[in-house]
Order: C-alpha cells, then structure tokens, then sequence
C-alpha cells in the first residue's frame, strides 16, 4: 500500500433530530496523532464508532484515493477493556494472532513480547483481568488492539481514571505507533495527556471539528 491516508468527506450524523457530525472534512495521514476532544455527549464515541464500521453515516470515508473496505485496518480501543475473564494477560493479547492469523501459541507469544515490555506488562503475563488494577487491565486492553498489527488505532478515553504513571506508560506506546507510520486517533478529556502528545489537536462543537493549537 502507498503512505497511507484516511480521507473525510461531508460527515454527517443524526440521531432523531439532534445533528451529532455536520459535514465534516477532514484527511489523517499515516505516522499522524489525531486528539479529539470536546464536551461530554457532542459525538466523539459516535466518531469513532463510525470509523470502526459500527455506526451508519452519510458522507464519505476512504483510504488514499479509493473508498476501498478498510474495516481490517482498523483496531479499536473503546471506554471499557472488555478482557475475556477466563484467559490470562498473554492469553489475552495473544487470541486474535492464533485465531486470525494462524500463528502458533509460542510464535505469537513470541511476537507480542516487545508490547509487553513497552507498556510493561510483562510480569503481569500469566495474571487474570480479576487480579490487575484499571490501570494495569487498560494496558493490557491496549496491547491486544496493538498486536492485531493493524494501521489505524481508534483510542476512547484510554487513560480516563488513570494515574499519571499510567498515563505516561499509554502515551509512550501511543507516539511508538505513530513513529511506526501508523495513523492513532484520540479522543480524550484529559487535557494533560493530550499536551503531552502534542498533535493535530481538534475540538468536536455543535457537529463540527475546530481546530485548536496549544499555547
């Protein structure tokens, strides 16, 4: 595939008869950090659900210049970590490789190993969700959306209720995947993890994506 970019045109959503997006434009290039944040209910889950290929919408959505299906490009991170109770961290993690992608337990355990050390969940590998804090089940969340080795991460609110040891450990993981060409979306009410990022900064109001610069 050429550089990747991911191409909004006119994005509109409604539900009854509030307006959630109002023709919305906007292209997000591969090795960018996209942040969108906004008040609570003006559309920035809707957003990403509508990304994620679980939302209906009008308007288009493409990737480079073709509207081709990009659905197994994506990976989506959302609010709650929803980790399978009977398996352990690796177990986790690692499904999607053995399920998907025909990998071997041992090779995909093999191929996770730098996601464990970078959001240092290693110690943690043979721990059930029941046995972490939030913190630790929200790195683990987001170390198995990371190893289905896609190109475009949808993040919601991954650090809400996070300490900021945490927080940093995300962020970090966060500007890796961006160092490796991927294209990571953000929404976000934390205003301290999203300086700490420092990208293309977008508030969503009243349908609309403005465009804000941090001072």
């Amino acid at each position: 595939m050429d550089n990747l970019s991911l191409i909004i045109k006119n994005l509109s959503k409604e539900f009854g008869s509030k307006q959630i997006l109002n023709d919305v434009s906007i292209e997000i290039n591969e090795g960018e950090i996209f942040i969108l944040t906004g008040s609570s209910g003006e559309g920035k889950t809707t957003f990403l659900k509508i990304l994620a290929g679980l939302e209906n919408y009008s308007g288009r959505i493409q990737i480079n210049s073709s509207a081709i299906q990009f659905k197994d490009l994506i990976a989506y991170v959302p609010q709650q970590n929803a980790l399978w109770d009977n398996k352990n961290v690796i177990d986790n993690i690692t499904l999607y490789r053995e399920l998907k992608l025909g990998e071997s337990k041992k090779e995909a355990q093999s191929k996770v190993e730098h996601l464990l050390e970078l959001l240092k969940i290693s110690e943690l590998k043979n721990r059930f969700p029941s046995n972490l804090s939030q913190g630790e089940q929200q790195r683990v969340s987001f170390a198995r959306a990371i190893a289905t080795d896609r190109k475009i991460y949808l993040m919601d609110e991954v650090t809400a209720n996070l300490d900021l040891e945490n927080k940093e450990i995300i962020s970090n993981a966060i500007k890796q995947l961006s160092k490796e060409n991927n294209i990571v979306i953000v929404v976000t009410h934390d205003l301290y993890f999203a300086r700490n990022l420092k990208k293309k900064y977008f508030k969503l109001a009243k349908g609309k994506f403005e465009d804000c610069n941090f001072s």
